[in-house]
């Protein structure tokens, strides 16, 4: 007797393998998000559990700054940030310093895309237009004026709690 397999789901894992398997061979700049022992890779994460900031592993390359930031497009007044983070890896050692501290998810309704996107930083460049504010966050325009380098992207999606 063969076992009832739902394709869609099984489509999507191997998809998900071969782009991973890809991304390991291609990429050195390998960096996950784990909350609670859960790896954002596009699936919806319980609310609760992203109240407190991640854990991020990366792999980057010495003396080379980064910068991770944390952004929700879904909200309300344009796209709100999350999170900024820089990283530095110093003698086999990462160093992180908060830009803006870590806001968790908090959808006012519905189901938002919360995006974590890796830039490679000019070394020589300070960290320019720093929001104030974090609602209407126009990441194009950050990315931009601070000549950041996406190298990588994960998101997670998080619901309101009723």
């Amino acid at each position: 007797m063969l076992a009832s397999v739902n394709l869609k789901d099984f489509f999507e894992e191997l998809c998900l393998h071969r782009r991973i398997t890809n991304f390991f061979i291609k990429n050195k700049h390998i960096f996950s998000i784990i909350y609670k022992q859960i790896f954002v890779n596009g699936k919806e994460i319980n609310k609760k559990n992203t109240e407190n900031e991640p854990n991020v592993n990366m792999k980057i390359e010495e003396g080379k700054e980064y910068v991770l930031i944390m952004w929700d497009p879904d909200a309300p007044q344009s796209s709100w940030v999350h999170w900024i983070v820089l990283y530095k890896k110093n003698k086999n050692k990462l160093e992180k310093t908060d830009i803006l501290e870590y806001q968790g998810p908090n959808p006012p309704s519905g189901t938002h895309h919360y995006f974590f996107s890796l830039y490679l930083k000019p070394n020589q460049l300070s960290l320019q237009a720093i929001p104030q504010e974090r609602g209407y966050f126009n990441i194009n325009q950050f990315e931009s004026i601070n000549q950041l380098q996406k190298i990588n992207e994960v998101y997670m999606l998080v619901s309101k709690i009723n």
